[in-house]
C-alpha cells in the first residue's frame, strides 16, 4: 500500500504528506483499501504507512509499555516517560565510563583514585585531606583562635538561622541536585553501586546471624567460610548455590539462601515426593496431644467431596498441610486455582470450624513459629505473663528485626511505630504500626507478636493505648489478618472493626522452595526481573515461559478503625 500510495502523490516535494490527498484518500478508499486500512496496525495512516514502510511492528519502550507515535519522518519516541529517558540516559554514561574506565563511574577507577591520593600526597602530606586533624586545627586557631568549628563564636547561631531560613522544599531540592552530582539519581538508594553495597552488608551480617540460629544449626551445617559468600544472586541474577552438610543424614548438597530460605537436604526431604514434610508434622502433632484426643486423617466426610488432612473434632481445628510442589496451580492441573484453599476454609467455617493451612516452606523455615502457633490454637499449656506487670517501651528497629525473625511468621517488617512490653528486661510483645502501602492518610498494623509459646494476657490493648498516644489525633487505621490462619477477633480489642474480605492472592515460585510476593513480578517489571519477555503477554505468561508456577492463598480479612 505505501509504494501505491507513494506513487499517486503522497509526498509533497519537501517530504512532507500531501494533505489534500490523504484527506481525498480516506474519503474515497476502496474496499480493500477499507481492509488494508482497519488490519494494519497503527492508530493513524501516518503510522500504519511508517510500519509498512520500516517492516516493523509498533515497538515498546524498555520498561515494557507503549512508545508515542511522533510522525512519518521522525517514527517513534525512544521512550515512554522522562523517568525512562533519565534511565537511558544514565545507562549511557555509565556504558561510556565502562568503555573509558573500566567502571561505572570515574571515581570508582583505582587508577584515578591513586592519581587523587597522589595529588593530595604531593600538595598535603596525605591520601586524605580530612586525615590530617593537625593541619585542621593549625588553620582553625591561626583564624578563629580554636580548635573545634563549633567552638567559633556566632557558628552555631549562624548554623540555627541558616537552617530556620531555608524551607523544607529549598532542602529537599538541594539534596537532590547534589544526589544527582554524585550519584546520577535523585535520590542515592537509587544508585546501583550503592544498592549492591548495601545488599552485600546485609547479607553477609544476616548470613552471620543465620549461621548462629539454632533452627539452622539443627539441620544443616555450611560447608563455606562468611568471607566464601558472594551473596545470593549473581551478576547475571542467577541463583548461587553453596555447599552444605546435612546434620540428620550427614549427607553433602548444595542449596542457596534466600528470604528465610534454609537448605533442605534433597535426600531427607526428595523434592516431589508427596508426604515426608506432613507425616513429620503428624508425629509431632501426635507427640503433643493427649492420648484421648482424636486425630482424623485423610477425611472425605467433613466438607464432601473434598478432603482434609487432619481434623481434631475435640477442638474444632482442621489442618490442610500443603505442600508447595503438588499445590501450585500449573502442577495441579489448574485444579489448585484462586478458589481451591479459600474454598475450604469458607466451606469449614460453614460447620463452625475452624480451617488452617500450613505450607511445607514454612514448616521447613520457621518450624518453631508453626508449632507455637498450632499449639495456642489447641489450647495447649504454655507460658503465661500478664501485661499489667510489664513495662512499655519504644523498640529500635535493630531489636524490632531480632525480634520478628524469631516469633512472627512472615519475618521483620518496617514500620514507623514500634512498641513492646517488657518482663523483667525481656522484651515479650512487640506491635509495629506504620504508614498504610496503599493508601494515603492512613496507617495499618504492621506486625504483631508475643514470644513463642507465651500467652501474654492483656498485650495487645495495652500497646494499642500507648500507640494512640504517637499517632495524630485524628487517623484512619486497618489491618489485614492473614485468612489462612486467623480470623482476626483481637482486632476488636482494638476497637476496628470487620470492613471486608480482599479474594485471595498468589506467590510466584521456580523451584517450589521460595516463594516470591506477586508485586515483586508486576508486569511493567518483568524486563529486568526474567530473561524471557515478551510485552504482548500478560504477566501470568511471561511468568510461565520462564519457568514459573503460583500458589494460592486465602485471602485476608481488613479490619478498619477511623478517628475523627
Amino acid at each position: 500500500m505505501f509504494e501505491e500510495l507513494k506513487e499517486k502523490g503522497l509526498f509533497l516535494p519537501s517530504g512532507n504528506f500531501n494533505g489534500s490527498f490523504v484527506k481525498k484518500f480516506l474519503r474515497n478508499m476502496t474496499p480493500e483499501q477499507q481492509n488494508w486500512y482497519q488490519s494494519a496496525k497503527g492508530d493513524t495512516l501516518a503510522e500504519k504507512l511508517y510500519l509498512e514502510s520500516h517492516l516493523m511492528i509498533p515497538p515498546f519502550c524498555s520498561c515494557g509499555n507503549s512508545l508515542k507515535f511522533i510522525s512519518f519522518k521522525e517514527g517513534y519516541r525512544k521512550y515512554c516517560s522522562s523517568q525512562c529517558r533519565a534511565k537511558g540516559a544514565i545507562a549511557k554514561s555509565e556504558q561510556t565510563n565502562i568503555q573509558r574506565y573500566g567502571v561505572a563511574y570515574p571515581a570508582q577507577s583505582k587508577k584515578i583514585q591513586e592519581k587523587m591520593k597522589a595529588t593530595n600526597r604531593e600538595r598535603y602530606g596525605v591520601e586524605n585531606i580530612f586525615e590530617d586533624k593537625q593541619r585542621i586545627q593549625e588553620a582553625l586557631i591561626n583564624k578563629y583562635g580554636v580548635e573545634n568549628a563549633m567552638s567559633i563564636p556566632g557558628a552555631k547561631e549562624k548554623m540555627k538561622k541558616t537552617q530556620s531560613s531555608l524551607d523544607r522544599k529549598t532542602i529537599e531540592e538541594k539534596r537532590k541536585k547534589t544526589n544527582m552530582e554524585r550519584y546520577g539519581h535523585e535520590c542515592s538508594l537509587h544508585n546501583i553501586t550503592i544498592q549492591q553495597n548495601i545488599r552485600k552488608n546485609s547479607k553477609k551480617k544476616y548470613l552471620k546471624t543465620l549461621f548462629s540460629s539454632d533452627r539452622v544449626r539443627e539441620v544443616v551445617a555450611p560447608l563455606f567460610s562468611i568471607e566464601e559468600y558472594q551473596g545470593n544472586i549473581d551478576t547475571k541474577g542467577q541463583v548461587l548455590y553453596y555447599p552444605w552438610n546435612c546434620q540428620i543424614c550427614k549427607h553433602s548438597f548444595k542449596d542457596y539462601i534466600a528470604n528465610g530460605h534454609i537448605p533442605r537436604c534433597p535426600y531427607c526431604y526428595p523434592p516431589g515426593v508427596k508426604g515426608v514434610a506432613e507425616k513429620e508434622f503428624l508425629l509431632w502433632l501426635h507427640s503433643i496431644l493427649p492420648q484421648d484426643i482424636e486425630i482424623i486423617e485423610n477425611s472425605r466426610k467433613l466438607i464432601s467431596p473434598l478432603e482434609i488432612d487432619m481434623y481434631i473434632p475435640q477442638k474444632k481445628l482442621a489442618i490442610e498441610f500443603d505442600e508447595v510442589y503438588w499445590h501450585c496451580e500449573k502442577v495441579s492441573g489448574d485444579k489448585r486455582g484462586s478458589s481451591y484453599h479459600v474454598g475450604k476454609t469458607e466451606a469449614c467455617e460453614a460447620q463452625g470450624i475452624k480451617l488452617i493451612h500450613i505450607l511445607d516452606e514454612e514448616w521447613f523455615n520457621r518450624k518453631d513459629i508453626v508449632k507455637s502457633i498450632v499449639r495456642s490454637l489447641l489450647g495447649l499449656p504454655c507460658k503465661s505473663i500478664m501485661a499489667r506487670k510489664c513495662e512499655i517501651h519504644k523498640v529500635s528497629p535493630a531489636d524490632s528485626r531480632s525480634f520478628y525473625e524469631i516469633n512472627h511468621l512472615q519475618g521483620y517488617a518496617g514500620a514507623s511505630f514500634r512498641m513492646g512490653l517488657y518482663y523483667q528486661g525481656e522484651l515479650v510483645s512487640l506491635l509495629s504500626i506504620g504508614k498504610n502501602r496503599f493508601k494515603k492518610n492512613c496507617y495499618e498494623v504492621v506486625r504483631f507478636a508475643s514470644l513463642l509459646n507465651t500467652r501474654v494476657s492483656g498485650a495487645l490493648s495495652k500497646l494499642w493505648k500507648y500507640a494512640q498516644l504517637l499517632l495524630p489525633s485524628s487517623y484512619e487505621i486497618l489491618s489485614y489478618v492473614d485468612r489462612r490462619w486467623f480470623t482476626g477477633e483481637s482486632n476488636e480489642k482494638m476497637g476496628l472493626s470487620k470492613d471486608h474480605i480482599n479474594p485471595p492472592s498468589f506467590y510466584y515460585t521456580k523451584d517450589f522452595k521460595t516463594l516470591h510476593n506477586r508485586l515483586e513480578f508486576q508486569k511493567h517489571l518483568l524486563s529486568n526481573k526474567i530473561e524471557k519477555f515478551d510485552p504482548h503477554l500478560t504477566e501470568w505468561e511471561n511468568m510461565q515461559l520462564n519457568g514459573y508456577d503460583r500458589i494460592w492463598d486465602c485471602g485476608t480479612i481488613v479490619y478498619r478503625l477511623v478517628k475523627v
